[in-house]
């Protein structure tokens, strides 16, 4: 696979008969790709607010955050629910400490 392209000046290059492979087996899409050169930041920069370059390890890596990130929502969801059920176990242990707390003091009071 790594025959079929290289990189030069962090650019990835595709040699012609490559492409014509492609074309040739995907015949449904024959259209062009539009060569973006550095001057066409002025394009994008009005369809974008931020233009950022990766390297390749920068990409992996952004690559395997978005993956992870469904896994990290999920489970930030599932503590969440359970950080609310201990401050609604919390709030109903200080209750029946209130409660008792006022019967001993009724309790205390009529033994007087």
């Amino acid at each position: 696979m790594k025959g079929l392209y290289f990189i030069e000046k962090n650019k990835v290059k595709v040699p012609l008969d490559v492409v014509k492979l492609l074309e040739v087996r995907h015949k449904y899409d024959t259209s062009k790709t539009e060569v973006r050169q550095a001057d066409d930041t002025e394009k994008t920069s009005a369809e974008y607010d931020v233009i950022e370059g990766f390297s390749s390890d920068e990409y992996k890596e952004f690559q395997k955050r978005l993956i992870e990130y469904p896994l990290l929502k999920k489970d930030l969801e599932y503590h969440r629910k359970a950080s609310e059920s201990h401050q609604r176990q919390m709030e109903k242990i200080i209750n029946i400490l209130e409660q008792r707390n006022y019967l001993e003091a009724i309790d205390k009071k009529n033994l007087e």
